[in-house]
């Protein structure tokens, strides 16, 4: 598809998804065991036949560098990073564009498709980008249907009946707001999923006349106001990893949802390892990955990241080890553990005997080797669990 280039935003923080981000980028956080959260988007262009993907990186912008010069050499992705040496820094999502526009202007393409590098779905972008080119839309959103319970963390939309847009409200707070943004006669409104298709003068015309930083809060409601923009109706599985909790959700929703991502990106050996090692009486709706070595009693609803050890006699519930494409890295559970709702990071040693159990149902807790959000427990990297330990 020569006629669109892909843009992919990936420098924010995510400060919410600490401790994983202490030393990676978010769209760097290994998900499903295998992949980087970065690969996503990058695997749903390539499937539309999109060739020129740019990435516009920022914070710990060298674990997605390293990561994407690894495994993608033979494909036409370029990194962009800000200079720190003439002080230039990407305010907002919007604003990482508009710095790079001495890039993207002589691009020779007519659509520009804006994508995060942090959510988890499966799509064929080529019905997206076909639609808006029979639309003639100026720009395209893709929403989803959620319940009105979920309005106050995205931008709402409101169409009319040929499906062009004509309200949009960042993230309500009101309910009385919200009641209005309905869908009529439903208990749903209609979710941004912060997917935009623009044409090329659109996207440039926006960034110069409109200097705020951010596509949802700011350029988005001033793009519809001129019209010619429309929404794009997704009804699959949909989730911006933006917390430990939907982080931990969704990696847990791919051990029980037969999901085409699972069979296309996940399935894929991208380090050429050897296959795990599996010793173990019971291992139920779990994804077990390369490198791996399982003695454990009983592994359920779990994932177990390249390169995991789990010794005899230990119980997994639940869970979700990262594990790391570089053997040494990978965790180590010992013997006779327990272990439920937790994320272990990468090169942890977790000693016999030890309980991960959150048993007092503690909402937030943090020491030196791990915390607690939302009522699960996160070990952080490098950390070392002593024997007998119990929480």
């Amino acid at each position: 598809m020569n006629n669109v280039t892909c843009i992919i935003l990936a420098g924010g923080k995510g400060t919410r998804l600490y401790p994983l981000t202490k030393n990676r980028a978010k769209p760097a956080v290994t998900f499903g065991g295998r992949i980087k959260l970065i690969d996503i988007p990058i695997h749903l262009a390539k499937t539309a036949k999109i060739e020129d993907i740019y990435i516009l990186t920022q914070y710990l912008a060298s674990s997605i560098h390293e990561h994407i010069d690894a495994h993608y050499m033979e494909d036409k992705i370029e990194l962009i990073c800000p200079n720190k040496q003439e002080n230039i820094v990407f305010e907002g999502t919007a604003d990482a564009i508009r710095k790079n526009l001495h890039i993207f202007e002589p691009l020779d393409t007519e659509y520009f498709l804006v994508l995060s590098g942090d959510h988890v779905y499966d799509f064929d972008f080529k019905k997206f980008i076909d639609y808006g080119i029979e639309k003639n839309a100026d720009m395209l959103v893709m929403c989803k249907p959620v319940n009105k319970t979920q309005a106050n963390r995205l931008g709402i939309l409101q169409i009319d009946p040929e499906y062009q847009i004509s309200n949009f409200v960042e993230k309500p707070q009101d309910p009385n707001l919200i009641e209005t943004l309905l869908v009529p006669d439903t208990e749903e409104v209609l979710g941004s999923m912060g997917i935009y298709l623009f044409k090329k003068e659109t996207l440039i015309n926006l960034l110069q006349e409109d200097q705020r930083e951010d596509f949802g809060k700011h350029l988005i409601p001033s793009q519809i106001k001129k019209g010619k923009s429309f929404a794009y109706a997704y009804d699959g599985y949909w989730e911006d990893i933006g917390t430990i909790k939907t982080f931990f959700q969704t990696s847990l929703d791919l051990t029980k949802k037969d999901f085409n991502l699972k069979k296309k990106l996940l399935s894929k050996n991208f380090y050429h390892l050897p296959k795990p090692t599996i010793c173990t009486q019971k291992l139920q709706n779990s994804i077990i990955c390369e490198g791996t070595k399982i003695e454990a009693q009983e592994i359920k609803n779990t994932i177990l990241g390249i390169g995991s050890v789990v010794k005899k006699g230990s119980l997994i519930k639940d869970s979700i080890i990262l594990g790391s494409h570089e053997l040494d890295k990978g965790s180590i559970i010992g013997e006779n553990c327990m272990i439920k709702n937790t994320i272990i990071d990468q090169n942890v040693n977790i000693g016999n005997n030890v309980e991960l159990l959150n048993k007092n149902n503690l909402s937030e807790y943090e020491d030196s080797n791990l915390l607690i959000k939302d009522g699960i427990i996160v070990v952080k990297e490098n950390a070392s669990i002593p024997d007998g330990f119990s929480i």
